[in-house]
């Protein structure tokens, strides 16, 4: 469990994944590449009313995707819709992670914008935090199965074609009443991989005295209510002057602005007995990321930290809080936006759910032929690189990953999608070298582990990390040069950390034997005793 208050851009720039941003620091862009798409998506759901209901979505993809890249489903608040996740083309959450390697599904919940709920007299009472969350269910059910459709009008009004995705790795991100969505849902329905609840309380602790917005009923629909009437009530409401970048912002607070069901404000007390309740069931398998701003007057951070703390005392799972400095309820319309996307993505990696990028990192293109490989799973750490460790026997290994390909120079490569793993075993070669009782102890067993796959990184130096950066990182030993590439060795505790290098871009990552590289000269025997490595 942790709390991090991030001060700045250069607090992520030393992190595995950073986004690129651009420009002027009053206008910053950030940087995606062309192949970028958005998808009008509709989802079906079940209404409070037992009917059937189609809700406005939007789909953000990076390049190919497939049933082993993970997906992130992102939940708005009140007054709010999918165009908050993406206000522009250089400035958007759902882009920047789509950018990092996962599917993003947006959508207009129930009552709001595209997912239009007039037509039920009354319906906005009945569209409580439950009612949505409840849906949630169901989006979640819909991007995994594939169970939604693909429009090409922009709306939900007309024809679809099936979804062509499915994506069994679910996160579920909620910002402000959609962080009181996603609270309750991983221990009321444990099929997410993780989530992470944005600028609000989602306990039973006190929220704090905002500042801008009201509830005003709509004269025309009194079910629902304007929480903004002028541009300065959502500025107010959303923003930290000092910090927004202001493009974004007119975008933001310019109106007309969103009508909201009152069902979800009405039933308030319901509602955190009932997230009280959820959060204690959550258990270890969901980690949890609690994220906020410095200026929030929704969630200041005396309440932010409250909250963190009951998660801590009540979920029985791995919490973590994040603080983002210079910033208010609105943080994707604030320049600590891109320090978010770093961190977020970067702590699902670290929780094994990193994105998976199939048209390559760094410059580094994918191993055709790897969709039907298992999915990476594990971390680089100790003495493990994923499923394998140091130490196993060949047995052991093809074991714990049946399919392989054998080289001639002592190596097993184990295939996983996208990138595999290689396995070195101690050549003849080297054994003449070992002590008697080394020789014993290291024969036909893993002592050396290598991966070209993104997802996995050596303290946060992942393939197609620049070498300048892994210096930053990591404490290099001198280079040793053979063939081809430059090698690395990091010194450990239980192993020695390896990076393959060649024109300045980390190749592969890994770790070797300690015992087999206590020395340069033994690293060296180590190293080309693998001759086409």
């Amino acid at each position: 469990m942790a709390a991090v208050v991030l001060s700045g851009l250069a607090a992520s720039s030393a992190r595995a994944f950073t986004l690129p941003v651009t420009g002027p620091p009053d206008a910053p862009s950030m940087v995606f590449d062309n192949q970028m798409q958005v998808a009008s998506v509709c989802l079906p759901v079940t209404n409070p009313q037992g009917g059937q209901s189609l809700l406005y979505g939007q789909r953000f993809t990076d390049g190919p995707v497939s049933s082993f890249t993970p997906a992130i489903v992102l939940v708005h608040g009140i007054a709010s819709s999918t165009e908050n996740w993406d206000f522009s083309s250089t400035w958007s959450v759902a882009r920047a992670l789509a950018s990092a390697g996962y599917v993003v599904f947006s959508y207009d919940r129930l009552g709001y914008a595209k997912s239009n709920y007039f037509d039920h007299p009354g319906g906005g009472y009945t569209l409580t935090t439950a009612a949505h969350r409840a849906m949630l269910h169901d989006v979640v059910s819909d991007v995994k199965t594939g169970g939604y459709g693909v429009t090409s009008s922009g709306d939900c009004a007309g024809g679809t074609t099936p979804g062509d995705t499915k994506n069994p790795t679910v996160v579920i991100i909620g910002h402000s009443a959609g962080g009181w969505i996603v609270a309750g849902y991983p221990g009321q329905y444990h099929d997410v991989a993780a989530m992470i609840q944005a600028d609000i309380s989602g306990s039973s602790s006190a929220p704090g005295s905002s500042s801008g917005g009201g509830f005003t009923p709509d004269p025309s629909h009194p079910d629902y209510f304007e929480f903004f009437q002028t541009t300065q009530n959502c500025l107010d409401f959303n923003t930290y002057p000092p910090g927004i970048v202001q493009y974004v912002t007119n975008i933001a607070c310019t109106p007309p602005f969103l009508d909201s069901p009152f069902g979800e404000i009405a039933d308030l007390g319901a509602m955190y007995a009932q997230n009280d309740a959820n959060i204690a069931m959550i258990g270890p398998s969901t980690p949890v990321l609690l994220t906020s701003g410095d200026h929030d007057t929704t969630d200041p951070p005396t309440d932010a930290d409250a909250d963190y703390q009951y998660y801590k005392a009540h979920c029985g799972c791995d919490v973590t809080q994040l603080m983002l400095p210079n910033t208010a309820h609105l943080f994707m319309v604030h320049r600590s936006l891109p320090d978010w996307v770093d961190y977020v993505v970067n702590w699902l990696s670290s929780r094994g759910i990193g994105g998976l990028p199939p048209h390559g990192i760094g410059g580094l293109p994918p191993t055709p032929g790897t969709q039907g490989c298992p999915k990476p799973s594990g971390r680089l750490h100790r003495l493990a690189l994923g499923p394998l460790k140091l130490g196993f026997t060949r047995a052991h290994a093809r074991q714990a990953l049946p399919r392989f390909g054998v080289t001639y120079n002592n190596m097993d490569n184990f295939c996983l999608f996208g990138w595999g793993i290689r396995a070195g075993y101690p050549s003849a070669k080297l054994k003449r070298h070992l002590r008697p009782g080394l020789r014993r102890g290291v024969n036909g067993r893993v002592i050396l582990l290598l991966t070209a796959n993104p997802y996995y990184g050596l303290n946060g130096v992942h393939p197609g990390s620049r070498l300048a950066a892994a210096r930053r990182r990591l404490h290099l030993g001198k280079r040793l040069h053979i063939g081809r590439n430059d090698w690395y060795v990091v010194p450990g505790r239980f192993s020695n950390g390896l990076l393959k290098v060649r024109g300045g871009i980390v190749q592969e990552v890994g770790i070797i034997n300690r015992q087999l590289s206590r020395d340069r000269g033994a690293q060296s025997r180590l190293l080309t005793s693998f001759t086409a490595a």
